[in-house]
């Protein structure tokens, strides 16, 4: 007799989870309807101490289209190794536990990933509060280079909103000893590979949700450590584009940009660090500036960069306390 030919999914959805069964089923009923055909696999990764996912996995014991695969690390980064480890789809997904993709605008990134050719394909985000209220939607950068999408301030790194062709992916691991800013770091490496082709769609295709509970990435400040780390990944970029010859015009533009956006954040935490970062951006790309409409004033424009941002880290300071308010009484900033 001949050899069964198993059928392989066209995508696999890998969604770390610990600790979230509420929203988990909402995350894995918006996975399973992700691609054309429903040909999807779903791959949840439960990681750390505590067995209330098993609760959940009942629920869906009679879909052979989703498997777990629990670890007994709390680590997302970890996770999401694993789990692309298992996956074997022709595209991979990552997918928060706390978020959901659209059926509709996801299956639609699919087809368009496998027409194009793409090694990615990316949508928008639409940012949602905890009770499933809309704030804003964030969109793509205008360009079709994926680098410098991704070095410059409009970057959008949310994982929802990325599809992967899974042979590219595949040995570009996850950094295992990071647990904020871990999401640039990887994407950032994955588009720096050579003849990297990225496609965009200008629709949402996944929910991002701000809650005021355990989320490690809110999109905000994320702390000086991780502003260093994601500067000297774009720097690293730079400097491995340059070795390899394929170092533009417009991502010296987009790396300063991205630079000088990081610093606006940073500056305050780390004044000589920041200070050198800024003569690195200036060189890479001169008169740039970070992405605040005060630029937009010409008297201001005068005015050397980090110089007015040296006088406005005061009000940043104090701004701090007010803005952690903000995000703890979950007041929309957009």
């Amino acid at each position: 007799m001949g050899r069964i030919k198993l059928r392989l999914p066209i995508l696999s959805v890998v969604i770390p989870t610990h600790g979230r069964c509420s929203t988990l089923v909402r995350a894995i009923n918006s996975a399973l309807c992700s691609a054309p055909q429903n040909s999807v696999e779903v791959i949840v990764v439960p990681n750390g101490m505590g067995e209330a996912w098993r609760s959940v996995s009942k629920e869906f014991e009679g879909d052979a289209r989703v498997h777990w695969f629990p670890i007994p690390e709390s680590q997302v980064s970890k996770a999401r190794n694993h789990g692309l480890s298992m996956a074997r789809g022709q595209l991979v997904r990552f997918l928060d536990d706390d978020d959901y993709i659209f059926a509709s605008t996801s299956s639609k990134l699919c087809s368009f990933a496998l027409d194009s050719g793409a090694d990615m394909c990316s949508g928008s985000i639409v940012v949602e509060n905890e009770y499933g209220v809309f704030e804003k939607e964030l969109t793509q950068p205008n360009t079709d280079d994926a680098v410098e999408a991704f070095f410059s301030p409009s970057r959008l790194i949310q994982v929802g909103a990325h599809i992967f062709r899974r042979s590219r992916i595949l040995n570009v691991k996850w950094d295992e000893c990071v647990d904020v800013g871990e999401d640039f770091d990887w994407v950032a490496r994955v588009v720096l590979q050579p003849g990297f082709k990225w496609a965009r769609i200008d629709e949402p295709v996944a929910a991002w949700v701000q809650h005021r509970g355990s989320r490690l990435s809110r999109g905000h400040d994320p702390g000086a450590q991780v502003l260093k780390r994601m500067a000297e990944r774009i720097i690293n970029g730079v400097l491995e584009l340059e070795q390899s010859g394929r170092l533009g015009e417009r991502i010296k533009i987009a790396a300063a940009d991205g630079l000088w956006s990081l610093l606006q954040k940073g500056l305050r935490y780390d004044y000589c660090y920041w200070k050198k970062v800024a003569s690195y951006a200036d060189a890479l790309a001169s008169r740039r500036t970070p992405p605040s409409r005060i630029y937009n004033n010409a008297l201001v424009r005068s005015f050397s960069p980090l110089l007015v941002e040296t006088f406005i880290i005061p009000v940043r300071w104090c701004f701090h306390p007010l803005r952690k308010l903000m995000e703890f009484f979950g007041v929309n900033r957009a």
